[in-house]
């Protein structure tokens, strides 16, 4: 007869927290902005809707990686002890935005301490690496020019053809 009466005791305490979890706020922070959320939201989907304006080649991403990767990435992209390989990557991401989105949000580190970011790169440093990992990797000329609109658009060599109701269309055209 117990664990009754303490049952309803637990439940009637417990019917009292929900509305006390809903009183003020007692008027601490306040509500980020539009621009403020958006500086926030640096991953690209596959679609690249939330790609920003700029532009690369793999030519220039070569000059980028030089100064700015090699310490890490070795010479090729080969990979290091301290950082994985780039080049001849298997299995390769299903996306090129996917790779577009690691370098602009985690690249580059600072050596001496690898779990922190040493700055950051612009739109135009980030399409130009991207640029030049995936021509490392064969899957486009050094010359093709990456943007918000050729990004999405690249055929990857592991992309599920199941996948492509998420990409735009190669001809631009709607499905």
């Amino acid at each position: 007869m117990r664990w009754p009466k303490f049952f309803v005791l637990v439940m009637a305490l417990m019917g009292g927290a929900a509305p006390s979890a809903q009183m003020s706020t007692y008027d601490l922070g306040r509500k980020p902005s539009e621009e403020e959320i958006r500086a926030l939201d640096l991953i690209a989907g596959p679609a690249g809707k939330e790609l920003p304006p700029g532009k690369g080649t793999a030519k220039e991403g070569a000059a980028i990686f030089a100064k700015k990767c090699v310490a890490c990435h070795g010479r090729e992209g080969e990979g290091t002890k301290i950082a994985p390989r780039l080049v001849k990557l298997e299995p390769m991401h299903p996306f090129a935005t996917t790779i577009w989105s690691f370098i602009n949000t985690a690249m580059p580190r600072s050596i001496a301490e690898l779990g922190l970011r040493d700055g950051t790169l612009s739109a135009d440093e980030v399409y130009a690496l991207t640029a030049f990992i995936l021509y490392k990797n064969g899957i486009i000329q050094e010359g093709d020019v990456l943007d918000a609109k050729t990004l999405p658009r690249i055929q990857m060599p592991t992309r599920d053809r199941r996948l492509g109701g998420l990409m735009p269309r190669a001809d631009g055209a709607k499905d």
